[in-house]
């Protein structure tokens, strides 16, 4: 019976840890077909980075024992393989118009492509990092993601941080796709740091009693990124929009001096 119990708490709590996503997914990127073939190209190449870590942590055995390496370790190969998924979309613009059409230009649409990638990653990032937290309940520590948390329940902890690992992926591909284009590289490292600091601070957890003091700088730190996120996007649309109507008047300035404007010509009287 108590195993049952786990087993539908385990469950409830990965529709909390997967809410953000489904629901901002659900608003954004499912109703757009090119988003939605962004987003899935995207967990791809995290999956890839996933894969790619791991077959480094068994290549160097002492690596997989010490767990800021592994962290470090991961993200770096996260952000390099965010990335490389910008750089071959960057390619694959410039051949075909068939390729244009989930690849769109413009400012908006490059938020929203960004914001689908965020998707992708935070969808991969629940579903491996919650799963790992029910192989630590039900085959006794066999995960290196998240360490039980003897304060709170392990689901319910574990969901917790999965929650806020999506929307933290979400607001740094929103936030990092724009730099990638626009080639702020001082940004680009900011964010790298940001996704760097939001992880190790999930280390507490491996001390004694630090589950608690660790949910708050965790979801602090999120909630500083997608404050940081939002504003950003608010002021890149701005600056677009006040581009466009400067465009516009520009527009309506040419086209009304292009063409001399023509006097009417008085009509000569008729000769008597």
């Amino acid at each position: 019976m108590e195993r049952q119990n786990d087993l539908l708490v385990s469950v409830g709590n990965l529709f909390l840890s997967l809410s953000a996503t489904l629901v901002w997914g659900g608003y954004v990127v499912i109703p757009r077909p090119h988003l939605f073939i962004t987003a899935t190209i995207s967990a791809c190449f995290y999956i890839f980075a996933q894969m790619l870590a791991s077959a480094l942590w068994f290549a160097i055995p002492p690596l997989k024992q010490e767990y800021p390496w592994v962290l470090f370790l991961t993200v770096t190969i996260q952000e390099l393989m965010r990335w490389l998924m910008f750089t071959v979309f960057n390619w694959m613009s410039r051949y075909g118009e068939g390729v244009k059409a989930f690849l769109r230009d413009g400012t908006i649409n490059r938020l929203q492509t960004g914001f689908a990638v965020g998707v992708g990653y935070a969808l991969l990032s629940v579903l491996i990092s919650y799963t790992a937290v029910v192989a630590d309940n039900y085959w006794f520590d066999q995960s290196i993601y998240m360490p039980a948390c003897p304060e709170i329940n392990v689901f319910v902890a574990g969901a917790a941080l999965a929650l806020a690992f999506s929307i933290m992926h979400m607001a740094l591909a929103l936030l990092v796709w724009p730099m990638y284009a626009l080639r702020r590289y001082i940004g680009v490292a900011v964010v790298y740091v940001l996704h760097l600091g939001t992880t190790m601070a999930a280390l507490g957890n491996r001390n004694q009693g630090g589950c608690t003091y660790t949910m708050g700088i965790v979801w602090a730190l999120v909630g500083c990124t997608s404050i940081v996120a939002a504003v950003a996007t608010q002021r890149t649309i701005s600056k677009d929009e006040l581009a466009r109507e400067a465009l516009a008047v520009d527009e309506r300035h040419e086209s009304a001096t292009a063409a001399p404007s023509e006097a009417p010509v008085a009509a000569k009287p008729a000769a008597s």
